[in-house]
């Protein structure tokens, strides 16, 4: 049967990590080692070991002195490579030979790795955290082992998907399949900043993101259009000389987009390998109109055009049957309005869209922080 523990068993665990470092003077003045952490100081030191050299003080009769003040003192030793700062006590003892002084330091080194080792565990800690989570949503996973749900009247949900995917696993080797899907997520993750987005997570080729979600804002189904645009605009640019197979280009990867717009649940459930995710209706509906895309296109419902019509031009596809939902009314939204675009192809926003956007949005610099990069730009260079 295990012992019990008792009460300061913790303590003693931390205070065996510290090294007494135990010399003891005899009655000729000569410093002797009394503990391995003594012996290990008395082979660094440079040259040999010394009473003022080692505590700092000039002979036996300063020590004795020093003794009946019991109070500590400190004294600076030559090491061969370095020097160090020791912070001595020293009690009489009374010998045989005469009277001897027993001089103990605590070498706190292994308890210093320890403190060190343990604060860059805790940092590498919180980075994954962070990676993983939403700050708050670390914050409250760390604190309570629980992360309370949340709901959200309004958010915008984006999935991507690749276009064929199976087939290209098909003619593809593992290495190259894998490497191409991590590049098109890394550059999809850096966009995830660049708008005020936050990744929720990828499934196979899929990558789900939200917008409005965990910080609330008004505009969450106009950033996700302009991210949505700009996810497109990445592939279509990543132009590679063209490998055929199977009436596939191995080299140059399509993908389809799809939102929706409406209310979603969030949180974090089970006790391992947590994930923060979303819930709902709307991320069903988001998934299928992604699916019921079409490559290279950005497929919106009509809860998200109602949202964003002022600021995209958009292409009205009529009622579509979604499997396990029913017919959805879909558009494609095809590019920002000419008067709001600083391209020709209509996926950069201008200045007279950043205008429109803050006046409608009522931005405030406290909100900054969740928008697009774009926005924060133009709001700070007012």
């Amino acid at each position: 049967m295990a012992t019990p523990k008792k009460a300061g068993d913790r303590e003693r665990g931390v205070l065996d990590l510290v090294d007494y470092i135990v010399v003891q003077v005899d009655a000729a003045g000569r410093p002797v080692p009394k503990s391995p952490a003594a012996e290990a100081l008395f082979d660094e030191i440079d040259g040999a070991p010394s009473v003022p050299g080692l505590l700092g003080v000039d002979d036996i009769d300063a020590l004795a002195a020093l003794a009946d003040t019991r109070e500590p003192f400190f004294a600076e030793v030559a090491l061969a490579d370095r020097e160090v700062r020791l912070k001595w006590g020293v009690h009489r003892l009374d010998t045989a030979a005469g009277p001897a002084y027993e001089c103990v330091s605590a070498n706190w080194a292994p308890l210093l790795d320890m403190v060190r080792a343990f604060e860059q565990e805790t940092l590498l800690f919180k980075e994954l955290a962070l990676n993983i989570f939403p700050r708050h949503i670390a914050d409250e996973l760390v604190d309570k082992r629980a992360v309370r749900p949340r709901a959200y009247r309004h958010a915008t949900i984006l999935f991507t998907d690749v276009v064929g995917f199976s087939r290209l696993a098909f003619h593809l080797d593992p290495v190259t399949l894998v490497r191409t899907l991590n590049d098109q997520f890394s550059a999809f993750d850096e966009l995830m900043d660049d708008y005020g987005m936050e990744k929720i997570k990828t499934i196979g080729d899929a990558y789900m993101c939200v917008s409005g979600v965990p910080v609330k804002k008004k505009s969450h189904a106009v950033d996700a259009a302009l991210a949505a645009l700009e996810m497109v605009r990445v592939m279509s640019d990543a132009d590679q000389p063209p490998r055929m197979a199977g009436g596939l280009d191995l080299a140059n990867w399509q993908i389809r987009v799809g939102l929706h717009t409406g209310p979603c649940i969030t949180g974090v459930v089970g006790h391992k390998k947590h994930v923060y995710d979303v819930w709902g209706d709307s991320v069903n509906i988001a998934s299928r109109m992604e699916s019921g895309g079409e490559a290279m296109r950005v497929n919106i419902s009509k809860d998200t055009h109602d949202e964003v019509e002022d600021f995209f031009v958009c292409t009205y596809r009529g009622a579509q049957a979604v499997k396990n939902i029913g017919e959805v009314e879909m558009y494609f939204l095809d590019r920002l309005r000419p008067e709001y675009s600083a391209d020709a192809r209509g996926y950069a926003p201008n200045d007279a869209f950043h205008a429109a956007y803050v006046e409608r949005f009522r931005v405030r610099e406290s909100q900054l922080a969740a928008l697009p990069r774009s926005v924060r730009d133009y709001f700070s260079s007012r």
